[in-house]
């Protein structure tokens, strides 16, 4: 019986090791004009959890979650503009191959293709527009925290819509069962058999 007990809580254990071994983090680095609040959802119709908000044009903010396992998790970027151009560039990176974004690697920047917008809220969203690179849109608009590749994107009126709700997929990969699990599981199959047969 203990041999039994003993076996269960050492599966036990190495599912939840397994599982935390495999958890993946979300590392982001957003400048927005004017100000923004980030958040990660498994429903892309949801707004989800804050993880990090800022207001300061010129600042690049930057932060990490923790992604849910085993599920796709949405990124989700409610961007706000109080007057004149308005304006979202990010970089952001995945901790490991657990999950991969839109085009199928741990990297993604913005830009057309793997980010969509709505003007209206969470769900049914659209394409986003390209309003340039680094330096594209004012000279001064430049942010050296910002990957080269990092685009400037918002709705297709980056002049009028001052808020815009931003999604991202972010996929999760197969999870890979421990070479060592099928052995504990059939080790306790056979000693409850043995357990059994000596009654």
């Amino acid at each position: 019986m203990k041999s039994i007990r003993l076996l269960a809580t050492m599966v036990a254990t190495m599912v939840v090791c397994a599982t935390s071994a495999l958890a993946t983090t979300l590392s982001a680095t957003f400048n927005v004009d004017n100000g923004f609040f980030a958040y990660i959802s498994t429903d892309d119709g949801v707004q989800g959890t804050e993880f990090l908000s800022g207001e300061s044009w010129p600042t690049s903010f930057s932060g990490s979650v923790s992604l849910t396992a085993g599920v796709t998790n949405y990124l989700h970027v409610r961007a706000y503009d109080t007057g004149g151009a308005a304006a979202f560039m990010g970089t952001f990176s995945l901790s490991d191959t657990g999950f991969a974004f839109g085009n199928g690697t741990q990297s993604l920047v913005t830009g057309e293709g793997y980010f969509q917008q709505s003007t209206t809220g969470w769900g049914s969203y659209g394409a986003v527009t390209d309003h340039g690179g680094h330096g594209s849109i004012l000279p001064d608009w430049f942010r050296p925290a910002q990957a080269d590749a990092a685009r400037f994107i918002w709705s297709a009126d980056n002049a009028a819509d001052n808020e815009v709700y931003f999604t991202a997929a972010i996929t999760a990969a197969a999870v890979p069962v421990p070479a060592s699990l099928p052995l504990l599981i059939g080790a306790l199959g056979v000693f409850g058999l043995l357990r059994r047969r000596s009654r």
